[in-house]
């Protein structure tokens, strides 16, 4: 599907939003209904005459999905619905959004492309046959996407088909403009988990994100070996600074600023006094800010 009048005319909705609605899930839900054939070679209803497959069947793909996905909501009756109008309050959470997120990964993992057989006039239904490519896999993540984007939704499926965040723009831009450099392996398998971890959708996997970046923060502190953390920081700071005072004092201050954050906050030190962080945009502001710094200074490595 192309892009909607409002798309054209007004631009695209920024995708800021966390809460999946009573609307998107019921979309999501319909695109289900839309591909479930496609996904009849895992979960197949078979001819009776001939075990040749001739369509999906649903208590396979839903005992199969529940059993991976158990907090995914179905309707009253045991069957994947959409949600009931008159459960449509949003002050109210009624599904865990999560679950079907999970759903929707296990949707495309289950789509083939398909084509019709040969006809089986007795039963009145056409066989099944399956063909190498991704056109349908394609199709219902763009439309999957199509959904989150034109709902706000910071969310979206990827090209390894695989739900992730929609970053804001300028942690987009810094994690994009990273560089790996340096032949420091744990330092740089620090920053590749964090940076795996901010694009999850989970606040639990964010807060991952955080307390792996700050590892590395604390770790490239002590790049200079034979030195204690201290000096090897500040020489750190001073190749980084490239003979401007101003440019050192203002990295100096925020080095220490970054410490302080690590060592108040519940980043890097779980004990019960540390302040907890419970803002996702928090999150992102902590990251784009210490990640910011280390894609200048590992530059300098």
């Amino acid at each position: 599907m192309g892009e909607f009048f409002t798309d054209r005319e007004f631009g695209k909705k920024t995708q800021t939003g966390e809460q999946i609605t009573v609307p998107v899930f019921n979309g999501i839900v319909a695109l289900y209904d839309e591909y479930k054939t496609s996904m009849s070679k895992r979960f197949p209803e078979t001819c009776p005459d001939n075990g040749q497959v001739v369509g999906f069947n649903e208590t396979k793909f839903k005992d199969s999905m529940l059993a991976v996905v158990p907090d995914f909501t179905v309707s009253e009756y045991g069957h994947i619905a959409p949600l009931r109008k008159d459960a449509w309050d949003q002050s109210v959470m009624l599904f865990n959004q999560y679950a079907l997120l999970d759903f929707i990964e296990f949707c495309v993992e289950s789509i083939n492309d398909y084509a019709e057989g040969d006809y089986h006039s007795y039963f009145s239904h056409y066989h099944l046959r399956f063909i190498d490519g991704d056109s349908n896999k394609s199709a219902f993540k763009d439309k999957v996407n199509q959904i989150f984007q034109r709902n706000g939704i910071a969310f979206c499926m990827s090209a390894d088909w695989k739900i992730q965040r929609v970053l804001p723009t300028g942690l987009n831009q810094v994690i994009i403009n990273y560089c790996q450099q340096g032949n420091d392996t744990e330092l740089n398998s620090l920053i590749d988990q964090a940076i795996k971890n901010i694009v999850k959708p989970k606040p639990d996997d964010r807060q991952i994100a955080l307390e792996k970046l700050w590892d590395a923060f604390e770790r490239i502190k002590t790049y200079h070996l034979g030195v204690d953390k201290k000096t090897s920081a500040s020489q750190l700071i001073q190749t980084a600074a490239e003979g401007s005072s101003e440019i050192f004092d203002l990295l100096n201050d925020e080095m220490k600023e970054l410490t302080s954050i690590g060592n108040k906050f519940r980043i890097r030190h779980h004990e019960t006094d540390k302040i907890k962080i419970n803002g996702v945009k928090h999150i992102d502001y902590l990251f784009y800010r210490a990640m910011s710094v280390l894609s200048m200074l590992i530059k300098y490595l």
